[in-house]
This record gives C-alpha cells, sequence and structure tokens, in this order.
C-alpha cells in the first residue's frame, strides 16, 4: 500500500477563472494559480511525494470523482486546492490568509494550520481556518471527496493591494515553496 497521495486541485477553472484584480485584469485566481501549481509540481517531484493535479475545464462534480476513483489503496489521501481571497471582485483593504477544511474531516485543521503556519512569511494576518460544512462556500468539494484531509487554501486577497504582489514571479514561486513546506511538515506529521 502507498503512504500518501496528494490531489493538488486548481480552483475555478478555464471557464469560470475566479476573482480577479481590477487594476490587473490578467491577475485571476484560475491563471495564477495554475502558475503556482506547476512550481509546486516541481518541488514535489524533486522530494518525491506522490500527487495528482487537476485543473482545466473540470467542474466541481468532475474534480469531486476524480479524487475519489483515484488511488483507493492509499493510506494517506490529501486534497488541497488552490484558491484565493476577494472581497465581491473590487479592490479592496482586505488581508490576510485563511485556510478552509473540512468540518466532517477533523484532522484537516492540522493540515491547515501547517499551511497558515507557512503562509505567515507572506507578513499579512492570519484569518484562521474555517471548518466548513454545508452550504458554505467550498464545502461540496471539502465534504464529498474520498480522502482523509480536505482543505481550501487562500493565502491572500488576489482583488487588493496585496493581491498585486503576484505581479512578481518571484513572489508566485515563493508561495509555491511555502504551499510544498506545509504539505512536507504536514506529511512528516502524520507518519
Amino acid at each position: 500500500m502507498q503512504d500518501s497521495m496528494l490531489f493538488l486541485v486548481v480552483g475555478h477553472n478555464l471557464n469560470a477563472m475566479g476573482a480577479a484584480n481590477e487594476n490587473h485584469a490578467w491577475l485571476n485566481e484560475y491563471d495564477i494559480n495554475v502558475i503556482v501549481k506547476n512550481y509546486l509540481e516541481e518541488l514535489l517531484e524533486d522530494a518525491n511525494i506522490p500527487f495528482n493535479s487537476i485543473s482545466g475545464t473540470y467542474t466541481i462534480p468532475q474534480k469531486i470523482s476524480l479524487i475519489n476513483e483515484s488511488s483507493k489503496s492509499v493510506k494517506h489521501r490529501l486534497m488541497l486546492e488552490l484558491h484565493f481571497n476577494a472581497f465581491n471582485g473590487y479592490i479592496s483593504n482586505s488581508s490576510g490568509a485563511e485556510v478552509l477544511a473540512a468540518k466532517n474531516k477533523p484532522e484537516s485543521t492540522v493540515f491547515a494550520d501547517c499551511l497558515l503556519k507557512e503562509f505567515e512569511a507572506i507578513g499579512n494576518r492570519s484569518r484562521g481556518i474555517l471548518q466548513i460544512e454545508k452550504p458554505a462556500r467550498g464545502w461540496q468539494i471539502l465534504q464529498n471527496t474520498n480522502v482523509n484531509y480536505a482543505c481550501i487554501a487562500e493565502p491572500l486577497f488576489i482583488d487588493s493591494e496585496e493581491g498585486e504582489r503576484l505581479l512578481d514571479k518571484n513572489f508566485i514561486y515563493d508561495l509555491a515553496g511555502m504551499y510544498f513546506n506545509g504539505i512536507y511538515n504536514f506529511l512528516e506529521r502524520i507518519k
């Protein structure tokens, strides 16, 4: 039996790209998180951490189905969906990182905490861990995936001034490193 598998999901899809920064229209959740995913995949491969990535045109039910049909013999199945927060799609003064965790998978809060500790390096405040259940945002993929640990990470507000840090490719690479460190530290804890 394989010990662990990470399902790395890019939030939104090519048909609905999520929130955007009004000052820089190409700074949208989907496109930026595809770049984060690509950097993160390199780090995961270098560390020999098994993963499956999901992005493209998949709907939420299709993403759930792909996860639930994959690698059922894995001991520790993790799902991490990459997102950014936003305030109604407008430039705002909102800031901070938060992680949504599945309420029906209480161990997910440990995974969420490992991610939040890494996001502290961004320098904005922690908005904490939100335990999600129906009908709150994100509940469908968090609660219905057949995984042990399920989180949706929102390291910053894409539609605010802090979102403009994503204009710097080095910052995006650093963000991928924060994700990697959080994943790695969590896997070390559950060994």
